[in-house]
């Protein structure tokens, strides 16, 4: 499979250059994507309800709306962590949905198509890299403060708008992880709230998405998934 193949030697070339930067693996990713494009010209697996297969521009499309929606409280939140905190919300929820339910917004789509968009999405994470790249290193205590004054400035921004709708991805993405990865890593049974504890190990999640160890191996499992199914040929 020549598409699985390229994407495990240009993971190995990244692994092996500890300087490589997020500019080189945006780059690389978004090679691999394109070859898996072109080895898929004519959408060859199987799309339900209308997914377009030119798929290379149906992230970007998806995150750019995103993006268009939010708009306004993205503009209205004043510090730097609590957009970068908002963008991560944004990125997480779609790429779980993605990820668990092969769809992109209401747009559902086969298997192989969706590895392969997980692919363009893990580029995409590059794109903002730098901004949770900031957040690593803050404690539990800092992530909390992050939260509780997002809950402040999105009730404050739901005061004069009926839209919650990035409060409620962040509290889907804090749902979903404590109902899965959280058990596993916490100790964590599977019940959870919507504390500023809660939440505050909830955005050290989504700061996990942005981290060249997730990124290299995720794609290194959409690699394997892509072969299994044989995706290309």
């Amino acid at each position: 499979m020549k598409t699985t193949t390229t994407i495990m030697v240009l993971l190995f070339l990244l692994i092996g250059s500890p300087t490589a930067q997020a500019q080189d693996l945006l780059d690389a990713l978004k090679q691999t994507a394109q070859m898996y494009n072109e080895a898929n010209p004519e959408g060859e697996s199987e799309t339900n309800q209308g997914a377009a297969p030119e798929g290379q521009n149906e992230w970007q499309e998806a995150w750019d709306n995103e993006r268009e929606e939010n708009a306004d409280i993205l503009d209205a939140l004043d510090t730097k962590y609590l957009k970068c905190t908002a963008l991560m919300i944004l990125y997480v929820d779609a790429y779980i949905r993605l990820k668990e339910e092969h769809k992109i917004g209401n747009v559902s789509m086969s298997a192989c198509d969706a590895y392969g968009m997980q692919t363009l999405a893990l580029a995409a994470s590059t794109t903002i890299m730098y901004c949770p790249e900031e957040m690593v290193q803050l404690s539990i205590d800092e992530l909390k403060k992050i939260a509780i004054d997002l809950d402040k400035a999105s009730q404050e921004y739901s005061r004069g708008n009926t839209n919650l709708k990035l409060w409620l991805k962040f509290l889907n993405i804090a749902n979903w992880y404590y109902h899965g990865e959280a058990i596993q890593e916490l100790g964590q049974n599977n019940t959870w709230g919507d504390s500023p504890d809660h939440l505050a190990y909830t955005i050290k999640y989504m700061i996990s998405f942005f981290t060249p160890r997730h990124i290299l191996g995720a794609t290194l499992k959409i690699a394997e998934k892509m072969e299994a199914l044989s995706c290309s040929g």
